[in-house]
């Protein structure tokens, strides 16, 4: 800390530093297993695919006399979807936890397959102490001088994860 420089000598001295200081609050990192690699590729999959098909059709509803092939592509856009659906359903089936915890979150009003397969995975693979840690790896709780104005990168996995669950929420 105090340095100006971005070197690998002061990175790897941050990092002694930081494993010095917290390493009674730190976990061992567990790379997700395959099923859960599908599936967050499964879902990310299915969510370009649902703005696709929104975008087309919000592009194509002012043009008159393309009904019939709209239709037709809109059509195909949901049969993959629903094939996606299915292979996702397959996979979760793997792991009779996942499955079941999955199950259990679509008793809540709102939570489909989607939102219960992102959650689900999730919960799974990331050891969270309490639901504060939840919500603050969601970027759901803005931070101090946060008003949600400013465009801060964020983690591809909680940018996903906060879109599932924003629809859930809507």
């Amino acid at each position: 800390m105090g340095n100006r420089a971005k070197t690998d000598r002061v990175d790897a001295e941050l990092i002694a530093r930081l494993i010095a200081q917290e390493h009674t609050r730190l976990r061992p990192y567990t790379p997700p297993t395959a099923d859960q690699r599908k599936l967050d590729r499964m879902i990310r999959r299915r969510a370009n695919i649902v703005r696709i098909k929104s975008s087309l059709t919000l592009t194509m509803s002012n043009l008159s006399g393309f009904t019939a092939e709209l239709k037709a592509v809109s059509n195909k856009l949901d049969a993959l979807i629903a094939k996606i659906d299915s292979t996702m359903t397959a996979i979760a089936a793997h792991s009779p936890q996942h499955k079941e915890a999955q199950q259990r979150l679509q008793t809540i009003a709102g939570v489909g397959l989607v939102v219960g397969m992102a959650l689900t995975n999730t919960l799974e693979r990331v050891p969270f102490r309490n639901t504060d840690a939840f919500v603050a790896f969601t970027s759901f709780d803005p931070r101090a001088n946060d008003s949600g104005n400013k465009n801060r990168p964020q983690a591809p996995i909680q940018t996903r994860l906060r879109r599932v669950a924003a629809m859930w929420i809507i």
